[in-house]
């Protein structure tokens, strides 16, 4: 109790006698520099290699970021701080609002596909080499491999399909979305030339697991698929 009330005091008389203007600091300053033209900060929270020292001024409260005694990121004001965490905030809820206003959310990719250029839709050949049950006898596991090839003149950076699985009444009842090239991944080929052709996975003992489907609704193998993205 004691020392909340000396932090409390400590923190009203430095909150109205000790003003700063930080807005001359830029990174790369050095912590003890800062600190001899403006004086030690209130206070030091330390979370991992980072330190955030924070000083008040009569007006705001001013926060900055050091790492190595180095300034790794210009003074901002705390307000402005809790300020983009709430947009940051804000942009995930619109976010989740989409999806759940719009809870297929294959319909906007539906959409997508239509723009899809038809000529360069006709020049790649994607084929399901294999799709059925592996390890049967003690992890029973759906999956497939596919194969791609480029027949046109361009090179692909994106591919993507969504694969629908038939149960043993012929409809379908499961799907799984499935990247195939994408430029932005270190996971799957970033690109495909034209006349190129890859396996995926790349090795043959591997291939891609469906997680969470009832592989005992499967009508094993029956699959068709579609393509959503092309670029």
């Amino acid at each position: 109790m004691k020392r909340f009330f000396l932090v409390s005091v400590v923190s009203l008389l430095l909150f109205n006698l000790f003003s700063v203007d930080l807005t001359k600091i830029k990174e790369g300053d050095s912590k003890t520099s800062v600190i001899k033209q403006y004086g030690m900060p209130f206070k030091e929270i330390k979370n991992g290699k980072f330190e955030y020292d924070v000083w008040f001024d009569k007006k705001d409260i001013w926060m900055a970021s050091f790492e190595d005694e180095k300034l790794i990121s210009e003074p901002i004001m705390l307000d402005d701080f809790l300020n983009s965490l709430m947009d940051l905030r804000n942009a995930f809820d619109d976010l989740a609002d989409s999806y759940t206003t719009n809870p297929n959310s294959y319909a906007t990719e539906t959409e997508q596909k239509e723009k899809i250029n038809k000529t360069l839709l006709n020049s790649i050949d994607v084929t399901i080499t294999e799709c059925k049950i592996y390890n049967k006898t003690y992890d029973p596991t759906a999956g497939y491999k596919l194969k791609v090839k480029n027949n046109s003149d361009k090179i692909i950076t994106k591919l993507t399909i969504v694969i629908y699985f038939y149960d043993k009444k012929g409809k379908i009842f499961f799907e799984d979305q499935c990247p195939l090239i994408d430029s932005e991944s270190f996971s799957i080929p970033s690109n495909l030339k034209p006349n190129y052709s890859v396996l995926i996975p790349e090795y043959s003992s591997s291939y891609y697991s469906v997680k969470g489907m009832d592989i005992d609704e499967w009508d094993e193998g029956k699959v068709t698929f579609e393509v959503i993205e092309l670029e």
